[in-house]
This record gives C-alpha cells, sequence and structure tokens, in this order.
C-alpha cells in the first residue's frame, strides 16, 4: 500500500468514525432531551422541543462528526504506519480525537452559564474533564491500558457526558444528594461499559474502523428517533365525564376571566395615557365598570393570581417566596378551595387557556377544579435547552445571527391564546350548563416582543436590542450600578406599549366572537392584570421589586350580566375582591373567611382598608441586599402606608402625589392607625400556614428558570 493510499485510507476511516460516534451523540442528547422527559413528566407539563430542528441535528451532527474525524485521521496519518496491523488502537485514536472536540465545546457551553445551578455546572465539567482525559489516555495509552477502551467508546462517553448532569439536575435540590447520585450514575455506566467490553469478541467485530452496527443500525435509531419526535406534543390536560351537577344546573350566566400579565393601569388610555394603547378596551368599557383604584394582592403572577383564585392575601394562601417553607416558591395551600373547584362543583364546565406556562403551570396547584387546562409553552426552534448538551452549543452560535421570534419568544402570543380562547368557548357553548373561561395572556412580560405592525405603533424601537440585553440591564439596574437611559426607556417602553395594544387588538376579536354567539349579553366578563412593571424608577425595574404604584395598580373591567351602560368606581378594591364576586354571580355560596368582598351591591366604603404584599426573592436578594425583606401597603381613603420587615416606614397622600415622590411618614395617627390594623391583620393569618412544605420538582425548576425567575 503507498503513503497516498495509507493516508486517503485513515481520511475515510476518520470519516466513518467521526459520523458514527457523533451519531451516537446525537441518539443519547435527543433520548436525554427529547423522550425521557416525555415518559418522566406528565403529557401537560412536557417540555416540547421544535421536532424539525431535533430531525436537522441527525444530520448535522454526523456530518460535524464526519469532518471531525477527516481532521483527525489527517493528524493521525503523520505519526500512524499504514502497514501496522493494529486496528483496534487506531479505531480508539479516532474515536477519541472525533469525541474529544465535542467535549471541549460542551464544557464551554457550562463555563459560560453563570446562573447555571452549581449542582449541575460542576457535575458538568468534572465529567466533560473526566470524559477528555479519559478520550486522551486511550487515544496515547489505549494498548497499554486496555481497560480505557471501552470507557472511551462514544456511547459510554455520550452517556456519561449529558446523563451525569442531567441526572444530577433531576435528583433534587441539596448537593450532597446530587452528588452521591451522579456518582452512582458512573458506576453504573462504566460498570456496563466494562461488561459489555468483555462480553464482545475481540476478532472481526471491533477490528474494523466504522463496524457493520454503525452503518446500518445507528441510521435505523436515528429515523426511530425522528419519527417519536414527531409525535411527542404538549397536551392540554382535559377531565371528560358530567356530574350531576352540570345536568341538574340552573340557567346562571357564563363567566370569563381574562388577565393581562405584567400590565400597570397608567399604560392603558382607558386610563389616561397618552398613547392609545386600549382602544377595544376602552369600547369593551362603554359597558362595564371600570375601577380605578384595582390593586394587586402582590407584585408577582403566582401570588395575585391564587388571591383571584381563593379570595386570600398572600400570607394567607401561602403562593409566594418564603424560603423557609420551600426551595423557592411555594404554591397554593393544600386544602384551599379554588374558583374552578367551587364553580365546577356547582354545575360549571370549566376551561383554562394560560400563557405564563411557569407560574400558571401544574406546580402552583391553580389548575384545580379545570376540567380543561392549557399551560403549553411556545415551541421555538432555537428554544434553549440544558446547557451540557452540544444543542446548546449550537444554539448559542446561531441565535443572535437570526430572528429573535426563533429564540426568544419564550411564551405563547395573544393571538394564539385567543385562538384557543375561542376554540374553547365554541366547545363549551353548545353544552347545556354554563361556562367558565380564564385566559392569560402574557405579550407584555418581558422580552416585549409585539409582532408587527405593533412593533413600530410607538416611536423608541431599537431592533439590535435583544432579551440578553434586557436581561443584563436589569441586572445592573437593580444592583445598583446603572441607570436606565432614556434611549433605553424609549425602547422598552415603545415595545412595552406595543405589546399591550396588541393584546387590545386581540382581545376585540375575542369579544367579537363571543357576541357573534349570543352568549356576550348575559355573561359576566372581567379583564384585569396580576401586576405592574418598573422601567427604572427609584432603580427598579421589572417587577417583584416593591408594592409601589407601577407594581401594584392596576386595570379592572368588570362587566357584570345584562350591563349595557358604563360605570366608574374610584375607591380602593382589590383582586381578591373577584373571587367573591365571580361566586356571587354564579350563584355560588361563598366561604367564610376570606379576604375579598363582592364588588356589586355592597355600599360603597371610603375607609375600606386594602392591602398588597412583595416577598424577599432569593434571586434579587443576591443581586442587591435591598431586597432581603418582605414589604407591605395598606390602602385606605386615599393614604397608603408601606411598611417593611427592615423598619422602614413610608406614606403617601396618593390623591396629592400619585407618583408617591414625597413621604409623608411622621408620628401622626393616621398612619399609627393604618399600621396597628396591619399588625392585627399579620397576626391572624401568620397561623394560616403553619406546617406547610413544597420541593420544587425539577420541571417545574426549569419552566421557571426559563421565564427568569430563577
Amino acid at each position: 500500500m503507498s503513503a497516498s493510499e495509507g493516508h486517503r485510507g485513515l481520511l475515510r476511516q476518520g470519516a466513518i468514525a467521526g459520523a458514527a460516534a457523533w451519531s451516537t451523540y446525537a441518539i443519547v442528547e435527543n433520548i436525554a432531551l427529547v423522550v425521557l422527559p416525555r415518559l418522566l413528566a406528565r403529557s401537560d407539563a412536557y417540555r416540547e422541543l421544535h421536532a424539525g430542528v431535533s430531525s436537522l441535528l441527525f444530520v448535522l451532527y454526523p456530518l460535524l462528526g464526519a469532518l471531525v474525524g477527516v481532521g483527525a485521521g489527517a493528524v493521525l496519518s503523520r505519526f500512524e504506519r499504514a502497514r501496522e496491523s493494529r486496528a483496534a488502537l487506531l479505531r480508539a485514536r479516532l474515536e477519541a480525537a472525533t469525541m474529544l472536540p465535542l467535549v471541549i465545546a460542551v464544557g464551554g457551553t457550562l463555563l459560560r452559564q453563570g446562573d447555571l445551578a452549581l449542582r449541575v455546572r460542576l457535575s458538568g465539567l468534572a465529567m466533560g474533564a473526566a470524559c477528555a482525559l479519559v478520550l486522551t489516555l486511550a487515544a496515547g495509552w489505549g494498548r497499554r491500558v486496555p481497560a480505557l477502551l471501552p470507557l472511551a467508546r462514544p456511547a459510554t462517553v455520550g452517556v456519561l457526558l449529558v446523563g451525569t448532569p442531567w441526572v444530577c439536575d433531576r435528583v433534587g435540590i441539596r448537593p450532597l444528594g446530587s452528588a452521591l447520585a451522579g456518582l452512582a450514575f458512573v458506576a453504573v455506566v462504566v460498570a456496563v461499559a466494562r461488561f459489555a467490553s468483555l462480553r464482545s469478541t475481540a476478532g472481526a467485530a471491533t477490528a474494523a474502523v466504522g463496524p457493520r452496527y454503525s452503518r446500518y443500525l445507528l441510521p435505523l435509531v436515528s429515523l426511530a428517533l425522528i419519527a417519536i419526535d414527531a409525535t411527542l406534543h404538549t397536551t392540554a390536560r382535559l377531565s371528560t365525564g358530567e356530574s350531576a351537577a352540570m345536568r341538574s344546573a340552573a340557567q346562571r350566566p357564563d363567566i370569563v376571566l381574562i388577565t393581562l400579565d405584567t400590565v400597570r393601569a397608567d399604560h392603558l388610555s382607558l386610563y389616561g395615557y397618552s398613547r392609545d394603547t386600549s382602544p377595544g378596551l376602552r369600547e369593551l368599557a362603554a359597558r362595564s365598570t371600570v375601577y380605578t383604584r384595582a390593586i394587586a394582592p402582590a407584585d408577582m403572577t403566582l401570588a395575585t393570581h391564587a388571591s383571584i383564585f381563593s379570595g386570600l392575601y398572600p400570607s394567607r394562601h401561602g403562593a409566594h417566596y418564603d424560603r423557609d417553607r420551600c426551595p423557592a416558591f411555594c404554591p397554593l395551600a393544600s386544602g384551599t378551595d379554588t374558583l374552578a373547584e367551587l364553580l365546577s362543583r356547582s354545575g360549571y364546565r370549566t376551561a383554562a387557556v394560560v400563557a405564563n406556562y411557569g407560574f400558571l403551570g401544574p406546580f402552583a396547584q391553580l389548575d384545580q377544579g379545570f376540567q380543561y387546562y392549557d399551560s403549553r409553552r411556545n415551541v421555538l426552534p432555537l428554544d434553549q435547552v440544558e446547557p451540557y448538551t452540544l444543542r446548546r452549543t449550537l444554539q448559542d452560535l446561531v441565535a443572535p445571527r437570526l430572528s429573535r421570534e426563533l429564540s426568544e419568544r419564550i411564551s405563547r402570543s395573544a393571538g394564539e391564546i385567543v385562538d384557543q380562547g375561542i376554540r374553547q368557548v365554541d366547545r363549551l357553548r353548545t353544552a347545556r350548563p354554563p361556562f367558565f373561561l380564564f385566559l392569560n395572556l402574557m405579550d407584555a412580560h418581558e422580552p416585549y416582543m409585539p409582532p408587527p405592525p405593533f412593533d413600530r405603533l410607538f416611536p423608541g424601537r431599537d431592533a439590535a436590542f435583544r432579551s440578553a440585553d434586557h436581561a443584563a440591564l436589569k441586572r445592573r439596574v437593580l444592583r445598583g450600578e446603572s441607570t436606565v437611559t432614556r434611549g433605553q426607556l424609549a425602547h422598552l417602553t415603545s415595545q412595552y406599549d406595543g405589546s399591550i395594544a396588541y393584546m387590545d387588538a386581540e382581545l376585540a376579536r375575542f369579544w367579537r366572537h363571543l357576541e357573534a354567539t349570543g352568549r356576550f349579553d348575559d355573561a359576566l366578563v372581567i379583564v384585569t392584570s396580576d401586576h405592574g412593571e418598573a422601567f427604572g424608577e427609584r432603580q427598579l425595574m421589572g417587577h417583584e421589586v416593591s408594592v409601589y404604584e407601577d407594581q401594584v395598580h392596576v386595570p379592572l373591567l368588570v362587566k357584570f350580566p345584562r350591563q349595557r351602560q358604563a360605570a366608574t368606581v374610584e375607591q380602593f378594591v382589590s383582586l381578591s375582591d373577584l373571587f367573591p364576586t365571580i361566586l356571587e354571580q354564579a350563584g355560588v355560596r361563598t366561604p367564610p373567611a376570606i379576604d375579598g368582598r363582592a364588588l356589586l351591591g355592597a355600599p360603597p366604603d371610603p375607609a375600606r382598608e386594602v392591602l398588597s404584599e412583595t416577598f424577599g426573592n432569593h434571586l434579587l436578594s443576591r443581586w442587591n441586599p435591598r431586597f432581603r425583606r418582605t414589604a407591605r401597603a395598606i390602602f385606605a381613603g386615599d393614604l397608603k402606608l408601606i411598611v417593611s420587615t427592615t423598619g422602614s416606614r413610608e406614606a403617601y397622600d396618593l390623591a396629592a402625589d400619585p407618583a408617591e415622590a414625597r413621604n409623608l411618614y411622621r408620628a401622626d395617627p393616621r398612619w399609627g392607625e393604618l399600621e396597628t390594623h396591619l399588625d392585627r391583620w399579620l397576626r391572624a393569618a401568620a397561623q394560616t400556614l403553619a406546617g406547610e412544605s413544597h420541593p420544587l420538582d425539577s420541571a417545574s425548576e426549569e419552566r421557571l428558570r426559563s421565564l427568569g425567575y430563577l
């Protein structure tokens, strides 16, 4: 054999070995990211990845592996003698040389993930380093240390590289338990690899580079996984059947509850904003009651929605940040009867379509009582996956060069939610019992991505500003390291306002459909928001940061059954009032000892007190000590008092100072009386949640992390 023939032979063998090795890795990665999560999670909690991209990777990985293999063959041809019969060792060296760049790429991705859970990051880096060491030793010393060869095989390296951090990520929060699980996994994989090697024959089956299994079995397994990917989809949870209560239900109003995630009242033209962001809501207001002083019970999605569904303030229902009871977030307290449960028991058909798949996902326990619950997330071609995979490495390289729509629209758009809502109306209205439909729209939540033409509806858009820039700015602002510039503020508010206008237009489409069914006039229709958003005021950005007005003053429109004229209520009301209001309109008995009051029929009470709460977010607390506190606001008349566990006190007259620019707190009977009332309420609320504890499962943790909550 000539030297040129030997060189070409090594290049060919390297290409085959590389394609086979990276195909093996593609199979392992797909099983870890697509197949196993579907087996371990409920179908409605499954994280669906883009099937087309997953299929494409089964082509891309072998091509990359073949290119790397050609390079490895070219390097080895300078050191290997063409007539030397060391096929097994040559194969090991080629496979090691093709797998080593993969290990390095995944390790580099892990090093860039500063906010990754420490247990996962360390396990991934440790396994990557171990795999790199084994591959290097096998390439050089494989003949001297035969035990290294089975450990350096692509299947073994792929399973260890992906599987170890995958196991550590899903075992739990405690580092010791994760470490022990990771070590046990490594021991099992190594033992299986060694046993399989001893069982195999040492002859022709291992002599040639690119054995038959890699030529035939690997493509067949890849095709099978592609077919599986095409069939694995997140589904809405659906419980069927008709109860006796449904069959005997009287004629009661249909109920539609809509929450616009992250919409502050003062950015709606309906509430006096200079930009025309809400023409559709203004049209609805012409035959509804508008509450100009609606207060969210908290500055976050989970706590406020739990208050809407329970009639309780957060300190009583428990669904909020609380590191004493839960690793991160606590769900709704066990034993709490939700709005959907009570309506369902009394004969209502209940359905929900939500965009916030994190806080409104299964972990929060707010789906109780819904016979249909759709909390599916948006399926993105470049949806970020676990950072200990090659898929994440490729995404990090490609995403900044492509449209944000492919990688950053984390939740379903208002158009998709309304489409699903219309389908539910059509399904529910054909049944005899009345229905309760809950919709949650999330377009005004960061990263603010209104579709055309709403992205250019208001001036200030910066096309180069991406989600990573938003996250970095938010982090710097909350740390106190910088402020929001005029240009940044113009961009953020233009996209935020455009998102509100987009949701408003989609809601108008929903109203038209509901009217076309003939069910609108007799229905109870409610539109509100769960909290607001800060854009640099008081060195604050985003939400979950305070109980100032930009966080807790929210819109609230209620169209009562057969209401045809506009009305306005200017006293403080709480979103916890929606619970008894809906039950009263539905003819369902309201549970005792709740915090909310029915909105219709109760005499005006200017002295009524309303509460709002914010809790210490452990992520923000790491950024700035100012967030290591719980703060509560109590409202009465025109007055607002903010009390913090740090000892600080703030008092404002909102009639004279709606921007909360002048702190009026001093030794004054008005503030002292409000503080006394708040203390009395807190002492009673402290007894409600004794003994509650809830671990956070890995699927819920991943959902919340993808939304930036962890």
